[in-house]
């Protein structure tokens, strides 16, 4: 399993917009309204059961006691998740953990992969999946798809490493994307980077990771969070989906902190789209730009926060 190194971000500053025109807010509660997720972590301790036995002791000691705790029932994880190898950050997640140890994925509500990018390379390289060359692989179906089913809330996490050069200019490229069809590129709620002015602070750039919906409240509903992610550092992406009624909120944290965004010229705490999901994609698109390459590891689906692992 692929090292890594971890990023921690504390007290991001809030500035700037990525796209024009406000909208209204179709959830009642706000633009914080991730408040039927426990952001706590399900860790689960299993308590270990010791039985002794002691006889009746006369003039001698009897025979001692016998203790069970050695054989205490082992660690409990979730036997309801699809799960490959044994991925030490995810072992707690109820539907997916992939930890990409034996090999790409397939099978099962994983999708077939039919590509017709030439260019687009995907692979397992150290125990992680590893993706380049997305210079158009945006409109088809490269990167790998998984059929999530109906789910009302749930957490995708995932540890991503950008390799090669630091992020720069690039338009937008995305680590993984939540679609509600498996192939078409809208609506979906994209996790990725902005490195140009379509993330901006009153016309300055305001590059960084994005959490961004196509089809939202005033049109394309793209949170800029100004951190831009270092290259060769792995970091933990988590992002928590609220939706119904054909709407969604989400949230994005950072090594385990939220974040916060600019939407429309105004700061925000939460990203809402206009549209359901249903499937996840994984792997490197571009939509302009790309990186040297991608790298992903301990991906995980849950109806609980899991957390980052170790």
């Amino acid at each position: 399993m692929a090292k890594r190194a971890w990023i921690l971000i504390a007290g991001l500053a809030v500035a700037g917009a990525c796209t024009e025109g406000e909208g209204d807010n179709p959830f009642a509660s706000g633009d914080s309204g991730l408040d039927t997720l426990d952001a706590g972590l399900d860790t689960g301790t299993d308590e270990a059961e010791s039985s002794s036995e002691s006889g009746e002791s006369t003039e001698s000691s009897t025979e001692g006691s016998s203790s069970s705790s050695d054989s205490s029932d082992a660690e409990e994880s979730s036997s309801e998740a699809e799960t490959t190898g044994s991925a030490s950050g995810c072992q707690d997640a109820d539907i997916l953990c992939e930890d990409f140890e034996d090999g790409v994925p397939s099978g099962g509500t994983w999708l077939p992969k039919s590509c017709s990018d030439p260019n687009y390379s995907l692979g397992v390289v150290d125990g992680a999946l590893a993706t380049s060359g997305a210079s158009s692989s945006a409109n088809n179906s490269c990167p790998l798809h998984y059929e999530l089913g109906t789910l009302d809330s749930f957490w995708v996490t995932a540890h991503v490493r950008i390799q090669g050069s630091a992020p720069g200019m690039e338009h937008e490229v995305t680590f993984f994307e939540l679609g509600e069809n498996p192939d078409a590129d809208d609506p979906e709620l994209r996790i990725g980077y902005r490195g140009d002015n379509s993330c901006n602070n009153q016309g300055a750039i305001y590059a960084g990771l994005e959490l961004g919906a196509t089809q939202g409240p005033g049109g394309e509903y793209t949170g800029c969070t100004g951190v831009v992610p270092e290259a060769e550092t792995w970091m933990c992406l988590e992002v928590s989906v609220v939706q119904g009624n054909d709407s969604l909120e989400s949230q994005m944290y950072l090594d385990g902190e939220a974040l916060d965004y600019l939407v429309h010229s105004q700061p925000k705490q939460s990203v809402l789209g206009n549209f359901t999901v249903g499937y996840l994609k994984v792997g490197m698109q571009s939509y302009s730009g790309q990186f040297d390459g991608l790298l992903i590891d301990d991906l995980s689906v849950s109806t609980q926060r899991v957390g980052c692992g170790g």
